[in-house]
């Protein structure tokens, strides 16, 4: 997530927002099974989504869906790339585009990104009940900021069906993102143009839900010490730093790759135990 001081002469936290139209792959051209639809969101707004399976895992029994949240630039035709080694494992893979982002209508906006998460989540949530599997919610740089806010109002009940959260990249708070980017003369109106943002660690947790936390110690976007920030506010989660990656570019490494691979294994048949 980058932030430039032009981005602060807008008149909302939709500078967080850096949407675009342009395709830059296809999940098909790659080799994957594709399913390609438009839902509707709060409003009628109609979304981008992709489901994406491995094509020697298609016929697998589903025992966890992933919901990925993807980052504040670009759309999903870019950011599928980062959910590939999860597709290795077998895992099939709901992606979407925020409004205004790739094919999906509408123009950005924080509230109606909210709006957009929540919708996806009801819908792979029925999905996954169908299943009578559970959801993997995986969230990069400002997607984990969206999946800490949208979980706020989701039951306890519904918040039980959710096997794993996935930080990568990610922060707490948007505000000590901006701090971080600015300088202090322009912090306090950072502030106020951040007004109208939501508030992440507002999220406690009260369902438990296990959380991993992956952050590249190079990480010159979202600083390494939010990730920390993150693991102390999620008690008992899982933190995985990796000395020479930055900002969400750890799954280029294929030792990496495996390690999570293992690591996100063994998480997954604990939980089914």
């Amino acid at each position: 997530m980058s932030v430039n001081i032009l981005s602060f002469l807008g008149c909302s936290s939709s500078f967080l927002l850096y949407p675009d139209r342009q395709t830059y792959a296809s999940p098909a051209k790659s080799g994957f099974k594709v399913q390609e639809s438009m839902l509707a969101s709060t409003d009628g707004t109609k979304i981008h989504t992709l489901y994406m399976q491995h094509p020697d895992h298609s016929t697998n029994p589903i025992k966890h869906i992933v919901l990925q949240f993807h980052g504040n630039g670009q759309n999903l035709s870019s950011h599928f790339f980062s959910s590939v080694w999860l597709l290795q494992m077998g895992l099939p893979v709901y992606i979407f585009d925020y409004r205004g982002y790739g094919k999906s209508e509408g123009e950005k906006s924080i509230s109606g990104t909210i709006e957009d998460c929540q919708m996806m989540f009801r819908f792979a949530l029925e999905k996954a009940k169908q299943n009578d599997a559970k959801l993997i919610l995986y969230g990069q740089s400002l997607g984990t900021s969206l999946i800490q806010v949208i979980l706020q109002n989701i039951s306890i009940e519904d918040q039980k069906y959710i096997s794993l959260i996935i930080f990568d990249g990610g922060f707490l708070s948007y505000r000590q993102v901006a701090k971080d980017a600015i300088s202090i003369v322009l912090y306090p109106l950072a502030l106020l143009l951040l007004s109208d943002a939501p508030h992440p660690e507002k999220f406690k947790n009260p369902a438990n839900i296990p959380v991993l936390i992956i952050h590249g110690e190079q990480d010159d976007v979202i600083h390494a010490r939010h990730a920390h920030e993150l693991h102390k506010h999620y008690q008992g989660s899982k933190l995985m730093m990796f000395p020479d990656t930055g900002h969400v570019d750890w799954m280029v490494k294929p030792v990496y790759r495996r390690e999570l691979q293992l690591l996100l294994g063994e998480i997954l048949l604990k939980n089914t135990m």
